[in-house]
């Protein structure tokens, strides 16, 4: 395969010390082999299973580009705002310098969660709907603790400070479809969920 006529031509092969025996063969087509130590954990994929993780906890049948962007930020923002074993800082702290976390406000709705959040209207004596269902897309990270939620009836992100949190009732389950059949990369979020079903226990992440 010549990965030069790819969309989206993969560049660097991550995984572990079993991949060095294809190095040559991969630098051939134009692909670096990265080959981790000893313990050594792939970022990459670290992302994707928490990513699929969370998936695996939520009812809805398809979940819309946007949410999948979402969740990926989502997962990252988790992952440099919690130390691992042995480290003093956060991750996030060694860049932007430490600073407090209140995790009142950054933990207030987990993601997917259904809500019907509250609209800031400058108007409120109409009889205007004065909330719209929306699903948890995660925190904003900022000291207010305001979240963004995808809207149910437009499928726009949108940031709110205030809502109520809701069981999930079938019609949202099937409004999250309608929104992801609507969308063109369809067949492709299909076959991305095919092709992990099918994936071996050993994996290894391209980044492109």
């Amino acid at each position: 395969m010549n990965f030069t006529k790819q969309n989206q031509p993969m560049h660097t092969n991550l995984g572990d010390n079993e991949f060095e025996a294809i190095r040559e063969d991969m630098m051939e087509l134009g692909v670096e082999v990265n080959v981790t130590a000893k313990e050594e954990h792939v970022p990459e994929i670290e992302i994707k299973e928490r990513a699929w993780a969370v998936i695996q906890t939520l009812p809805y049948k398809n979940i819309p580009k946007k949410m999948r962007i979402a969740l990926v930020q989502n997962v990252i923002f988790w992952l440099n705002n919690i130390p691992k074993a042995g480290q003093d800082y956060l991750p996030k702290d060694l860049i932007c310098g430490e600073q407090l976390l209140n995790y009142k406000t950054i933990c207030r709705i987990p993601f997917g969660a259904y809500a019907q959040v509250h609209d800031d209207q400058s108007v409120t004596n109409t009889m205007a709907s004065r909330t719209t269902g929306a699903i948890s897309s995660g925190s904003t990270g900022n000291a207010q603790g305001t979240y963004r939620f995808m809207s149910l009836r437009t499928g726009d992100i949108i940031v709110r400070r205030t809502w109520t949190e809701l069981p999930i009732p079938s019609e949202v389950i099937d409004r999250m479809t309608e929104i992801t059949t609507n969308e063109i990369d369809y067949e492709d979020y299909q076959h991305d969920l095919e092709e992990y079903d099918n994936e071996d226990e050993e994996q290894v992440q391209f980044e492109t």
